[in-house]
């Protein structure tokens, strides 16, 4: 691995690149099972209709990976897979087009969601191999990345080049908001943490921009800010704390709270919002941070859900049993406009944003009758799934 002492600017593309076989292609839309996995519920009511119309969520019940409409209707199959995963590892592109998964065993996919069809991008794997953490689709859509035996792994959606990357021991990963860049968390063999680091998409330097903690508390869930400037991660294994590192040189402001799992921008990169659960010594609950200041919170009870639009409202879950209260502010970190809660019969509930930030998903996992529940700001939710094993995203009609 080659360090440099200054990162290259965000905006230059380097236009060397390995060329690589583009996987054969399944050109023919998969047949319609004879009979749906799962069931809709049909009695959307026609506010909700409306405000979701043309928009899907992308679940997954166990052995399939399924469109539901929003608005309500019939489940589509977009993929079955050889036999039930254990890790159900997928994601939506940000145009909402296709989804990339990850098979049984192991082997990469990704699927038009208009029409089904599907593509290999990468085969199965043998002798205990693993492709950790779901690939990731870049902001524009056109790339795909993922971690293979610990290197990094891009495809061109578009053409035939392939890249490799070896890193050592790559985790957790993200794009960098003009798809040029991925900023990669490595660990040694023993899992303990190298620091942050970035690279561009066609290889070349591998640039530190934060240090390698030589413990268990490895830099993990990494996050770009909008404009490209700054980086948010948190050094944890089983907890974490939030750490700011910039992506253009080498300052970074470490440990400065507890944070656990994703971190979410504010679409004008002030901050991040991101949750503080619970623990024998903090209190726990939703809390921002900007960039040059202290952690501030914003919900002080734990939630076992949350999202975070990009205009900042907050969007949160309650209780872990039946009924479960979900709650939303809008302008979480400026003005505050508390909402009316409402109440789900779900329990251990999850939420997520639709990406315009005009309405929300939310749901239970785990069993045939783990149910997803589509609403807005306020008014009712709706019930149009059953049977959800994971929630992957939201896609929208092309």
């Amino acid at each position: 691995m080659t360090r440099r002492a200054l990162m290259i600017p965000l905006a230059l593309c380097l236009t060397v690149l390995i060329g690589g076989c583009r996987p054969a292609a399944n050109t023919e839309a998969p047949p319609p099972d004879p009979q749906p996995p799962a069931h809709a519920t049909p009695d959307a009511t026609a506010d909700v209709a409306a405000s979701t119309d043309g928009w899907s969520c992308v679940v997954g019940d166990g052995m399939h990976l399924l469109a539901i409409p929003a608005a309500g209707g019939d489940p589509r199959t977009l993929f079955t897979y050889a036999e039930e995963p254990y890790y159900r590892q997928a994601s939506v592109s940000p145009d909402g087009s296709r989804v990339a998964l990850l098979d049984a065993d192991q082997s990469l996919h990704v699927v038009s969601i208009g029409d089904g069809v599907a593509e290999e991008i990468a085969g199965a794997l043998e002798g205990g191999a693993v492709r950790r953490a779901a690939p990731q689709f870049s902001p524009d859509s056109q790339w795909l990345a993922w971690i293979e035996d610990g290197d990094l792994r891009l495809r061109d959606l578009e053409g035939t080049v392939a890249q490799i990357t070896q890193l050592g021991q790559g985790g957790h990963f993200a794009w960098s908001p003009d798809s040029q860049y991925l900023a990669v968390c490595l660990r040694d063999e023993q899992e303990r943490g190298q620091g942050l680091w970035i690279v561009h998409r066609s290889g070349g330097d591998v640039v530190q921009v934060a240090p390698a903690s030589n413990d268990i508390y490895a830099a993990s869930f990494p996050a770009y800010s909008p404009d490209g400037q700054t980086i948010a991660f948190s050094r944890a294994w089983e907890g974490g704390m939030l750490c700011f590192a910039s992506a253009v040189g080498e300052a970074e402001r470490l440990d400065l709270g507890p944070a656990f799992g994703t971190l979410h921008w504010l679409g004008d990169s002030s901050g991040v919002l991101y949750d503080a659960a619970a623990n024998e010594v903090e209190t726990g609950g939703i809390f921002f941070c900007a960039r040059d200041a202290d952690p501030m919170p914003v919900v002080e009870v734990t939630a076992l859900g949350f999202d975070a639009s990009a205009a900042g409202d907050l969007a949160f879950v309650i209780g872990d049993e039946a009924p479960v209260t979900i709650s939303v502010i809008e302008d979480a970190t400026g003005e505050r406009r508390s909402l009316p809660e409402r109440a789900l019969p779900l329990q251990w509930a999850r939420c997520a944003w639709r990406p315009d930030g005009e309405a929300i998903a939310a749901w239970s996992e785990g069993d045939e009758d783990a149910a997803l529940f589509v609403g807005g700001h306020e008014g009712e939710f709706r019930e149009i799934f059953t049977g959800v094993h994971t929630f992957v995203g939201w896609a929208q009609q092309q």
